[in-house]
């Protein structure tokens, strides 16, 4: 995506890459549906896109934001190298519930 961090913000300040990755239409809308994530929360599929999840409201929920990444990471890293349209019948989950989040540094 980018060769360091300084070029990440120049990137994300390009409004079409600003929509794309963050999802700013969909944001835009759960939150005009009366969805809003509360502290320590973000908006999270249901059933994520890559395991055949709809891009649609009712698969958006708001949820934990430790949970998010631990579950979503765990997601990626099995099927990461699966070819598209490959069918998921099984993901290993793992409770990582008792680690301190990355994001909190105290």
């Amino acid at each position: 995506m980018a060769a360091d961090a300084d070029e990440l913000q120049r990137l994300i300040k390009q409004p079409d890459n600003r929509s794309a990755w963050f999802m700013l239409d969909v944001v835009l809308g759960q939150h005009a549906l009366g969805m809003s994530p509360g502290f320590n929360e973000c908006y999270s599929f249901k059933v994520p896109p890559v395991l055949g999840g709809k891009m649609d409201p009712d698969n958006i929920e708001t949820c934990d934001i430790a949970v998010h990444y631990s579950i979503a990471g765990q997601i990626f890293r099995q099927v990461r190298d699966l070819p598209p349209g490959t069918r998921v019948d099984k993901i290993e989950l793992t409770d990582r519930s008792t680690k301190k989040p990355w994001w909190r540094f105290w």
